[in-house]
């Protein structure tokens, strides 16, 4: 072999040698990233969740192997209600349908296996809910009822749950809803709802929101902007991506209601 043959293949292994000590340097990071079905696991995920949405959706998708507890199936459904509202925008329609498919069958699961606690009620209803979303609110009447049993129970067990969410998810229910003939959609009984979810969670902007967009229908634009500006002044207390949805949120009613 002459000199250059040897010192090209000299530099290609001194390359290859760097390779190894980096991606040897990046396990950890990988390692870190990944998510499995355990409750520690699935809870260092959900606080980092801002960053690890595309191994959440991932896992989701994996459909992976869960033991039969409680404590891990209302999780799995908790992640498919930031995956599916907060990481998967709208042109991903299959990916929300396949993760929000996940979140109500692990959320049905688990209030069947402990229907005295409010998670796997609670979780199930948004999973069903964000079907309903995905699909159409008409192509979805028929689990209407579903989603309102389990935020009523919910509501009885524990109505301050998550800032107030299972009167805040039920008022946001009768709200989006057709009433009459069709469905049981009532935004009297939704402005009740949100009222009371406001008192028990005072600090969520995603509560003011959704109280607007009633008082506004039901009462007046001035009286909603009054709630969205004192919405804006509110802590942050949900995860990083929530809250920025949030200020959009706002900043969007604010628009419309001017």
């Amino acid at each position: 072999m002459t000199r250059a043959p040897r010192r090209r293949a000299f530099a290609i292994l001194l390359n290859l040698a760097f390779l190894a000590v980096f991606l040897r340097a990046l396990a950890p990071t990988f390692a870190a990233a990944a998510i499995d079905a355990t409750v520690p696991s699935m809870d260092a995920a959900w606080e980092k969740r801002a960053s690890q949405g595309s191994a959440i959706v991932a896992f989701l998708k994996s459909r992976p192997k869960l033991a039969e507890e409680y404590d891990v199936q209302w999780r799995v459904s908790r992640f498919a209600y930031f995956a599916g509202f907060f990481v998967l925008d709208n042109t991903r329609k299959d990916d929300k349908l396949e993760v929000f498919k996940v979140g109500s069958e692990t959320g049905d699961r688990a209030r069947k296996m402990q229907p005295q606690r409010v998670e796997g009620h609670y979780w199930y209803a948004i999973s069903v809910g964000g079907l309903g979303i995905t699909k159409g609110i008409m192509a979805s009447l028929g689990s209407a009822d579903s989603m309102r049993d389990s935020l009523d129970e919910a509501v009885r067990l524990d109505p301050g749950y998550h800032y107030g969410g299972p009167l805040r998810v039920r008022g946001r229910l009768y709200f989006k809803l057709p009433g009459g003939l069709l469905s049981f959609g009532d935004n009297k009984k939704a402005l009740a709802d949100l009222k009371k979810a406001l008192e028990l969670g005072p600090d969520s902007k995603l509560n003011a929101i959704y109280l607007a967009e009633v008082v506004e229908k039901l009462e007046s634009e001035s009286s909603a902007l009054k709630i969205l500006e004192a919405a804006k002044k509110l802590p942050d207390v949900a995860g990083e991506l929530e809250e920025s949805s949030y200020r959009r949120d706002i900043a969007d009613l604010e628009r419309r209601f001017r």
